[in-house]
C-alpha cells in the first residue's frame, strides 16, 4: 500500500546530483527551470579544488567564488546541497576538514547528506566494504572490484578517515542504486542501517540514470505514469553536468520531461526530506541477513540489467570544462 504525500500528493520525485564534471555555466540553465517549475531537488558539491590532475578537471568546487555562490543562492530557494566527498579525487583528513569548513562557512551548517565518489580513497564503506556477506564481497572481487583496505574513509588509523566527522554530521549516506524508477517497488527497504557501518547513521537506495539519456529514459511518459499510478517514491541520482545543457539550452528532452512532470500530483522536495518522510511512515531497521541478502544480491542482479541499457550521450560538458579551465580560480 503507497503511502499519503505531503499535500495529499500522489508520488513523490526527487534528484541527488553528483557534481561530476559540473561548472556554473553547465548546470546553471537546468537549475533555473527546476526551480521555475518547483521541483526541488539536492545538489551535491565538492568543498575544494584538487591540485593535480584529475578526470574531472575543470569540474567547480565551493573555492569558486562564483560557483559557490550560486550554490548558495540554490539553497536559499530550498535546494539542498549535498556532500560528494573533499573534492574529485582522494582527500587526507586536512583536506577534508577544510573542505566541511568551506561548506559550513558558505551555508551556516554542515552537510547531512552524502554519496561516495569513483575511486576516491575516503570514501566511507565504499568497494568490497559496501556489502557485508561473504557471497556478495566473493562476486564483487570476481566481477573486478577494489580489494579489501582500498577505501580507506572508516579506517580510523588511515590518513583518509573521517568516520568521526561523518557521524557528527551526516544523517544519510547513499548505497546501492537501481533502475527501478519505484523505489516502493525493490524488495528492500529505502533507508536502512547495518550494524557493521557504525559510522554511518543511516543509509538509503536511489534510482540510477548516469547521463541525460538515461535520465531521460527513467522519467519519460510512460514512467511518469505509472508512478503516479502506484503512488511511487522516485530518487534519481545522475549528473546534471553530463549532457543536459549544451550552448546554454536544457536538452530539450528533458525540458519537455519535467514540464510534464511538474504537472502531475506530485510531491516535490531535497532528498533529505522524502527520506525523512519514509522513515516517519516506515522506520529505519537494521538489516537483517535475510534483508542484506536481498538487497546485495538484488544490486547484482539488477547491475547485470543495467549494463544491457545503458545509453550513450552527448557530452557537452566537455566545452564548459575547457572554459572553467582557463579562467582564473579564486581559492
Amino acid at each position: 500500500m503507497s503511502p499519503t504525500y505531503p499535500g495529499g500528493k500522489r508520488f513523490a520525485f526527487s534528484v541527488f546530483d553528483d557534481t561530476d564534471v559540473a561548472t556554473l555555466e553547465s548546470i546553471r540553465p537546468l537549475y533555473d527551470v527546476l526551480d521555475r517549475l518547483g521541483i526541488i531537488t539536492t545538489k551535491s558539491v565538492w568543498g575544494i579544488d584538487h591540485e593535480g590532475r584529475s578526470d574531472y578537471e575543470g569540474s567547480e568546487t565551493l573555492d569558486d567564488a562564483q560557483y559557490s555562490q550560486y550554490v548558495k543562492s540554490l539553497h536559499e530557494r530550498g535546494f539542498e546541497i549535498g556532500y560528494h566527498c573533499a573534492t574529485m579525487q582522494s582527500a587526507t583528513r586536512t583536506h577534508i576538514e577544510r573542505s566541511l569548513t568551506n561548506y559550513n562557512k558558505l551555508l551556516d551548517k554542515y552537510p547531512s547528506i552524502y554519496a561516495a565518489h569513483s575511486t576516491n580513497k575516503d570514501n566511507l564503506y565504499w568497494g568490497i566494504d559496501r556489502f557485508s556477506l561473504t557471497l556478495s564481497k566473493w562476486l564483487y572481487l570476481l566481477l573486478g572490484g577494489e580489494r579489501e583496505g582500498y577505501f580507506q574513509g572508516h579506517l580510523p588509523e588511515s590518513e583518509y578517515f573521517w568516520g568521526d566527522l561523518a557521524k557528527q554530521h551526516l544523517e544519510y549516506a547513499r548505497s546501492f542504486t537501481f533502475t527501478n524508477a519505484n523505489l516502493l517497488k525493490l524488495n528492500t527497504p529505502v533507508v536502512y542501517r547495518r550494524k557493521d557501518t557504525p559510522w554511518v547513521k543511516n543509509w538509503f537506495v536511489t534510482s540510477d540514470a548516469e547521463n541525460v539519456e538515461e535520465f531521460n529514459a527513467l522519467i519519460d511518459s510512460s514512467c511518469q505514469n505509472e508512478l503516479e499510478e502506484q503512488g511511487g517514491l522516485c530518487i534519481i541520482s545522475t549528473h546534471f553536468g553530463k549532457g543536459f545543457v549544451d550552448n546554454d539550452i536544457v536538452n530539450a528532452t528533458t525540458m519537455k520531461l519535467l514540464e510534464e512532470l511538474s504537472k502531475r500530483d506530485c510531491w516535490f522536495a531535497p532528498v533529505s526530506d522524502l527520506l525523512g518522510f519514509y522513515v516517519d511512515r516506515f522506520g529505519c531497521h537494521e538489516l537483517s541477513t535475510t534483508q542484506l541478502y536481498r538487497l546485495e544480491l538484488g544490486w547484482f542482479f539488477d547491475s547485470l540489467k543495467r549494463r544491457r541499457r545503458r545509453k550513450r550521450y552527448n557530452p557537452t560538458e566537455i566545452a564548459y570544462l575547457r572554459k572553467s579551465m582557463g579562467k582564473e580560480r579564486n581559492v
